[in-house]
């Protein structure tokens, strides 16, 4: 919807710059028709980033679902019945058996059950399992859902020559995840094995053990498989649009084969020499396998390369619907004290010393990147920032605790609660402070009370409270978003 609102905006700019090309205000629209430009362009390349990642994890759910029904699923049920119809068999055969020896007036009957005893099987009774259950039959199927305006159907790849081609860099780091779950597959069956092998030779606690260690291994394995069909998933995605894709995965999974070949050969030639010695597998990595998340990487939002308090400016007015949340008013300068505490929010100080939730997106930092600050990568489904560092000089917002009275020239009267922006320490335990007033003065320090003390002691408690209130923000184009309890 922003994306087609700036098109609009664009075109309708565009026009009237082509009817007042000769009259006096041609500077101002051409001026207005570049500024409704650039957000074109930038409207258009954020829908082709969350298009992007809609396709690609779209893509991994399809083979995360074919995945359970195909492999997990009847592994599960395999492994629940266990032999209980190959002990159905042998107990209906000895009983007719029996019974045909010992009474012949029965013969008949029980010759009857006899013939039928092979159609006891486990497969047919999965079949007819899934057939009559309507939860497995048919499969869902999960399908790309554009956008009303939306017209394109596939990956596309952003324009920014400087950088190489986002696509790309998801083809690399999709190829090295599989080569990395391949990797972890085999050393896991391998283990299996040994771990097997050893649990003949043990009995009591100490195979309980091992038992248990086969499990998790087992676990790892099957998540390792997991995780490596939704990788080929989206590799096969990309490779529609992304030439080479075939050749770059393969020679990942070349040198992932070389690296466990090696690994083989090495574990080999140490039991050679300790031939005595029992043989020891190494587990570690397998220990703590975890997923990686399933998103875009892109370093670039502006709240993670500002320092806080950083001042920003309203995009749009916004009207508070909750008491903690702040009403603004289009073109107002605020002060951003600190991330929100719940996705696509900022707590700011305005003006009047106000402090409250504001939407991310309903704001424009204007600040400049940090010198220090380290890029961190996150996804753009979420624009919150990830961290910020501490301003080394001491700058920051702070607030009286109690009221004090000027002792000299260049000391400052305040009240308590009063709000006002820290500069450098210059003196042991004192600050020099400046308010809305255009006043300037040095307060003792023992009398602040600094947002970051606030922010560490208040986030844990407040992000519970309000993540299990409300749902995640979706935030429109120009009308303030609602978050219902």
């Amino acid at each position: 919807m922003i994306a087609h609102t700036a098109r609009e905006k664009a075109a309708d700019a565009h026009a009237r710059a082509r009817k007042s090309e000769h009259g006096l205000f041609h500077f101002k629209s051409q001026k207005m028709l570049t500024k409704l430009s650039a957000r074109l362009t930038e409207c258009e390349d954020r829908l082709a980033e969350v298009r992007n990642e809609y396709l690609l994890t779209l893509a991994a759910l399809r083979a995360h679902q074919q995945h359970y029904y195909g492999h997990d699923l009847p592994a599960v049920m395999e492994q629940m019945d266990g032999s209980l119809y190959e002990e159905l068999r042998g107990h209906f055969t000895r009983l007719c058996g029996t019974e045909l020896d010992t009474c012949a007036y029965t013969h008949t009957l029980h010759s009857r059950v006899w013939d039928t005893v092979h159609k006891v099987t486990r497969q047919k009774h999965v079949q007819q399992f899934l057939q009559d259950s309507t939860a497995f039959c048919p499969i869902p199927e999960f399908s790309f859902q554009p956008a009303p305006t939306d017209q394109i159907r596939e990956l596309q790849d952003l324009d920014a020559p400087p950088d190489p081609s986002c696509l790309q860099r998801e083809v690399n780091k999709w190829a090295s995840k599989a080569a990395k779950d391949y990797k972890v597959i085999t050393h896991g069956e391998r283990a299996v094995e040994v771990l097997e092998g050893r649990l003949k030779l043990l009995s009591g606690e100490t195979s309980l053990s091992v038992e248990q260690k086969i499990a998790e291994v087992q676990d790892t394995v099957r998540k390792a498989k997991l995780s490596r069909v939704k990788a080929e998933a989206r590799l096969q995605l990309l490779s529609q649009s992304v030439a080479g894709t075939e050749a770059h995965v393969g020679k990942a999974l070349h040198q992932a084969q070389e690296e466990v070949e090696r690994d083989r050969r090495l574990s080999e030639h140490r039991r050679s020499i300790q031939q005595d010695q029992e043989e020891e597998f190494e587990l570690s990595d397998l220990d703590e396998y975890e997923e990686e998340e399933d998103t875009f990487a892109d370093g670039r939002s502006p709240a993670s390369l500002c320092v806080y308090p950083a001042a920003c400016r309203v995009l749009y007015s916004y009207q508070a619907c909750q008491s903690d949340e702040l009403s603004v008013t289009e073109g107002e300068e605020l002060q951003v004290v600190e991330d929100g505490d719940m996705e696509d929010w900022l707590k700011v100080c305005n003006a009047c010393g106000q402090v409250g939730y504001v939407p991310e997106r309903y704001v424009q930092f204007l600040c400049l990147p940090a010198e220090d600050t380290i890029p961190l990568d996150a996804s753009f489904s979420s624009t919150s920032s990830l961290g910020h560092r501490e301003d080394r000089q001491g700058r920051g917002l702070a607030r009286a605790l109690y009221s004090y009275q000027a002792q000299s020239a260049e000391e400052l009267s305040f009240q308590e609660g009063r709000s006002s922006t820290l500069s450098a320490a210059d003196i042991e335990r004192w600050m020099t402070a400046s308010g809305r007033e255009s006043w300037t003065g040095r307060w003792e320090c023992s009398l602040l009370w600094w947002w970051r003390s606030f922010r560490m002691k208040q986030r844990t408690r407040r992000r519970t409270r309000r993540r299990s209130l409300f749902p995640p923000l979706q935030c429109p184009p120009f009308h303030p978003p609602t978050r219902t309890h």
